[in-house]
């Protein structure tokens, strides 16, 4: 199977867009009722706006996928403070005015990135979590082979139940439907 570059990418993004939403509401300037950095804060928030609607797309485009049968399933609730750095940043003296802290910025996120679709992690999305979807360790047999993966999914997950999955990156699958 091939791993989905792009769709990775784009749940990545999607993650931070409230991070966005933050940064441009940090620089809004209430005297002159417009941001301090329009180009900086109306990009970040085009970004962000985007990343969702292909996200919506991705997700939606996801009807096929091949068959598994779940054996076990725990919570993946303990990746919440990995999530939560990049936020804690843009409330320590970040000025989007400036040149240099914009680009460490950029940086960081995409060494994040990076490090988020090499290592196998993925951060809580909190855009997927609005419209339902948790994110599990999952046991799982296919073709007679039991393997380990993170699900991400809106459906109830049921052990010894089969389940239609596609995969995202390497040991991160989306769950299309029960079968």
């Amino acid at each position: 199977m091939k791993i989905n570059l792009f769709a990775s990418i784009i749940m990545f993004i999607s993650a931070y867009s409230p991070l966005a939403l933050i940064l441009a509401v940090k620089d809004f300037d209430l005297k002159r009722i417009w941001f301090l950095n329009p180009t900086t804060s109306i990009t970040i928030l085009i970004i962000g706006a985007i990343s969702i609607f292909v996200l919506n797309i991705v997700i939606n485009d996801s009807t096929s996928g091949h068959r598994i049968k779940v054996d076990k399933i725990s919570n993946k609730s303990n990746t919440l403070i990995n999530y939560t750095i990049p936020y804690m940043i843009s409330f320590f003296g970040f000025d989007m005015g400036k040149t240099t802290d914009l680009v460490a910025f950029i940086l960081f996120m995409c060494l994040l990135c990076l490090l988020t679709i090499r290592t196998q992690t993925i951060f809580i999305n909190p855009i997927l979590a609005m419209k339902g979807y948790g994110l599990f360790d999952v046991t799982y047999t296919e073709n007679e082979k039991t393997k380990e993966g993170i699900f991400l999914t809106k459906v109830p997950l049921v052990i010894n139940k089969h389940f239609l999955i596609q995969k995202v990156s390497n040991f991160t699958y989306l769950t299309i439907k029960e079968v």
